[in-house]
This record gives C-alpha cells, structure tokens and sequence, in this order.
C-alpha cells in the first residue's frame, strides 16, 4: 500500500507546484482508495473523471491515472463506454476472496510465530489499542482501517513479500465485500479477537494462532448474506473538506 495522506496533506500535494506530477494521481488514489476500504464509497458508485478533476482541482489525465492504478487493485472497475466504478464483487467472488484469506494468512501467521519479535507485539498491541478506541467511539471508517492495518502489519512480520503483496490487494476487496453483503447491525469487534491472537503469537503457539486466525475470517463470512443492494454516493459530498 503506497503512503498516506497524513504524511502529506492533500491540499499541499495540488497546491505545491514543486511536486511531481505523479503526486497529484498518487494523492487522488489514496483519498479514494481510503473512501473505498472504510466503506465511505459503496460498491457500485459511480466515480466520473470530470466530477473528480473539478473537485480535487486537477486534470482529467490525473484523475484517469489514479483510477486505472485502483482498476489495477481490483477495486475499481473501468468499462469502455461506461467510465469507472467501485468494484461490485460477486457472491462467488465473495467466496474467493475470503477463501483465499484464510489460506493465505494461516501461512502468514505461522511464519510470523517464528520471527516476531516483542517490539513488533508491542506496536501490534498500540495499533489494535488505536482500533479499540475508534470502534469505541464509532468512528467507523477509522475502525475498518486500523482493523486492515492490522492484518497487513502481521503480513510484514513474515517477512514474506509475495504473501504481503497479496494481503495488500486482499484487504480492500474484502472491504468491498462487506460493504456489500454485511447484514444489518453488526458491530465491529474485530479487535477483541485481534488482542487474543497477539497473545498467543506472544506465547508462540502457531497451531492455536492458525484455528484463531481461521475462526476470526470465518466470522467475517458469517456476517454475510446474499441479498445485493447499490446505494450511491455523492461525491461532491464525500469530498467537500478536500482543498
């Protein structure tokens, strides 16, 4: 995942005309990107080259790059004659996806048993602290990030690029997925089970890391169901604090 805005604000990057141009679609990426995994842009939404140059302030060949970079991820789909869209998964692709997770970071978690270190606990510990506190104060979209954050943290750990390579591709779609088919009145807790696991990482039990780690995305499938829904998103709206 590339750096986010709050090393450099967004207004600094379309402003300074010192900065590379690539920092502008860089900049527009990560605003949408954040949008899209703390489910603040719903699957399905519309995401038009001219609203998005007019509100970010840049060109339309900027917006084009940054979006074609999220097609890239999965996460945004592009369409000849129809612009660009959030990504809509499917049933199946819903599946896959958690599927491959469970895969994926079962592998991840027993390598992370033999290498992490108590520095690495220590900050693993202070991330899911800073989750606990915004699912606390229902700050959502922050809660949904930190909870990501986590997972990609531990993929760090491994050491394993080709896995954390995939968690990082993995983690926005999952979000996707639930914005898509999560069932009404679930609250996020996510970091309750992530405080266990770090405890037993801690203690260096990798079978009972990996059930944990397996249990914790199967209840994710467990707040799915079937039924579809598209609500769109106003754009302008989104991004009104922008610039």
């Amino acid at each position: 995942m590339n750096k986010k805005l709050n090393e450099q604000s967004l207004p600094e990057i379309l402003t300074n005309p010192k900065k590379e141009r690539s920092s502008h679609d860089v900049a527009i990426y990560n605003q949408i990107f954040d949008a899209i995994l703390s489910q603040r842009l719903l699957p399905g939404t519309k995401l038009t080259e001219e609203e998005l140059a007019q509100i970010f302030k840049v060109s339309r060949t900027i917006v084009r790059r940054a979006l074609l970079r999220l097609s890239q991820d999965c996460i945004v789909d592009i369409k000849p004659n129809r612009g660009a869209s959030v990504a809509c998964p499917t049933v199946k692709q819903a599946k896959e996806i958690i599927q491959a997770r469970r895969i994926i970071e079962a592998e991840i978690i027993r390598e992370v048993v033999k290498v992490i270190d108590q520095e690495q606990i220590d900050a693993l510990r202070k991330l899911v602290g800073k989750e606990k506190i915004n699912v606390e104060h229902h700050i959502r979209s922050s809660g949904i990030r930190l909870s990501g954050d986590f997972h990609l943290e531990l993929a760090k750990v491994s050491k394993n690029t080709t896995l954390t390579k995939f968690i990082r591709e993995l983690i926005p779609q999952t979000s996707l997925v639930i914005a898509r088919y999560e069932k009404p009145g679930y609250a996020n807790c996510s970091h309750s089970e992530h405080y266990e696991l770090i405890e037993i990482i801690a203690r260096g039990d990798a079978h009972s890391a990996v059930l944990l780690m397996d249990k914790h995305l199967l209840h994710i499938e467990d707040k799915l169901d079937l039924s579809e829904y598209n609500q769109l998103v106003d754009l302008k709206t989104l991004f009104s604090a922008v610039g």
